[in-house]
């Protein structure tokens, strides 16, 4: 058995295999941009022997913030708490020249009109002050049925909004890429 670690990159993938003996040998694939999966199983199939477990990693993503040709970031659709649209947006006074007043912000990685608030509120305890209207869910999820990926940032702390979130996860079931993550440590 092998252990199988995977990184990938704009121009190749690559893999490095951990053999229970302590040795460790790798391979490169030639990434593909547009459907990194497709390098990640070429790869997985070049190493001939019984796979343990698979450790991915990916500069891709870097990649693609940096405006590395051939790669787009997918329209994503972000839905938060209603007055938070802007946190993204608005960020921290951690700017790199704070007092410059001709300091150009960086683009968005969401665009203001695909950020959408929900009207709920969870208190600091945990308590539900405003439990989320399942109509509104479903309006968003009509209107937005177009979108490639859904994010959701919702202010809570001890609540996961599990009803708003398993209502989208149908939503967008087969028609979008979801990544449903209610807790973050």
């Amino acid at each position: 058995m092998v252990v199988v670690a995977v990184d990938i990159g704009g121009t190749f993938t690559d893999f490095v295999i951990l053999r229970d003996d302590g040795t460790i040998y790798s391979i490169k694939a030639l990434s593909t941009p547009r459907s990194p999966e497709v390098a990640v199983l070429e790869g997985l199939r070049r190493v001939r022997e019984s796979i343990s477990e698979v450790l991915h990693a990916t500069t891709i993503g870097t990649n693609t913030l940096l405006g590395q040709v051939g790669l787009e970031i997918p329209k994503v659709a972000l839905f938060t708490t209603r007055g938070f649209r802007d946190v993204i947006e608005i960020g921290r006074q951690n700017r790199p020249r704070l007092y410059d007043l001709f300091f150009d912000k960086p683009r968005p990685l969401i665009p203001r009109e695909l950020r959408f608030e929900v009207d709920e509120r969870v208190l600091a305890d945990g308590t539900v002050a405003k439990h989320v209207d399942p109509s509104e869910v479903e309006e968003y999820a009509i209107r937005l049925s177009r979108w490639e990926s859904l994010a959701w940032l919702f202010h809570t702390y001890t609540h996961t909004l599990t009803q708003l979130m398993r209502r989208l996860q149908v939503a967008y079931l087969g028609s979008t890429s979801s990544t449903l993550v209610y807790r973050v440590r």
